[in-house]
């Protein structure tokens, strides 16, 4: 494994395993600062509330893969060699593939409260400038354009044990809940921008 690729998994490890811990609001404005100095999508904000706002995303290129069946600092740990594998000459142009933050997971909501069986979907952002990145050798690792979705979000600045990721959700859907918003319960996204645990919790917009 050369040096490169090594500094790449390293980058991209701390940025989400080191973090798959961190409650307390106020991160928004962190959250965009570290925006500035990393590739991050561009978010168009609708509505802003006390526990969450209201944005819209546009249409993306993502790297995505999926895994069965284990818990998610694990699961993590797999998808991520996966992505940077494919990042790194795994592909069929056998070429470096820039990757950015942010990085996100999806989470079945039946799954989170330990109904269905463990399954999570792993996504890492490709640039804008990455127009047509050549496809994947290995055929657990896809791309899709993503569609432009409207969701509701909250931020997040500090450290806390994995679980309660699961309870900052949970806090999400009530507040939208009392507020009578339409919104897809079945799953969420955790979306993570860099190793100073910045990230939010989205649930998409009906």
């Amino acid at each position: 494994m050369g040096t490169e690729h090594k500094m790449l998994r390293l980058c991209v490890t701390l940025c989400v395993l080191l973090r798959l811990q961190a409650a307390v609001t106020g991160g928004r404005d962190l959250v965009e600062e570290s925006c500035q100095s990393i590739i991050c999508y561009p978010i168009s904000k609708v509505a802003v509330y006390d526990e969450y706002e209201e944005v819209e995303v546009p249409s993306l290129h993502w790297l995505y893969t999926s895994v069965n069946g284990t818990d998610l600092e694990t699961a993590a740990n797999i998808a991520l060699d996966r992505l940077l594998d494919y990042s790194y000459l795994n592909n069929a142009a056998e070429t470096i593939v820039p990757v950015s933050a942010p990085w996100s997971v999806y989470i079945n909501w039946q799954l989170a409260n330990g109904i269905a069986k463990p399954e999570f979907t792993f996504y890492i952002l490709l640039p804008l400038e990455v127009q047509s990145p050549p496809e994947p050798r290995d055929p657990r690792v896809q791309i899709d354009i993503m569609p432009q979705e409207a969701g509701y979000e909250s931020y997040w600045i500090t450290e806390q044990k994995n679980e309660d990721y699961l309870k900052l959700a949970n806090d999400l859907k009530r507040h939208l809940e009392d507020d009578q918003r339409s919104f897809d319960s079945s799953g969420f996204y955790i979306t993570w921008f860099n190793t100073r645990g910045h990230f939010k919790i989205i649930f998409l917009k009906k």
